[in-house]
């Protein structure tokens, strides 16, 4: 009848799409991670930095020092994970139109 040959050329064309789509996510959570990551170093560097000019000058004890540096990658980490979260969610708010589109049902 023809239309399975349809069928695979829209199939072919959705994989093609969803492909395209998968590549810019990763490409963009491979920058987002790498710039994050450098932030992070870059901070908790200059919290060690600081904080160890404090100590030599005995303005700062060493187990204030230590104590900053946990808190200050704890609340790196913290914010990670609420980007990552966040992620996920937009990304079955995405999954989920789909499927809805797929069952022609109107959403919103």
């Amino acid at each position: 009848l023809g239309l399975e040959d349809q069928s695979k050329e829209k199939f072919a064309n959705a994989s093609a799409a969803v492909s395209e789509v998968e590549a810019l996510r990763f490409s963009g959570y491979a920058l987002f991670h790498g710039a994050s990551t450098a932030i992070s170093s870059a901070i908790l560097m200059l919290t060690l930095v600081l904080g160890g000019g404090l100590v030599a000058k005995g303005m700062l004890t060493v187990e204030l020092l230590i104590a900053s540096i946990l808190y200050v990658d704890q609340v790196l980490q913290a914010s990670c994970h609420v980007v990552d979260e966040f992620a996920s969610l937009l990304r079955v708010v995405g999954t989920s139109k789909v499927v809805f589109d797929l069952a022609q049902l109107d959403v919103s």
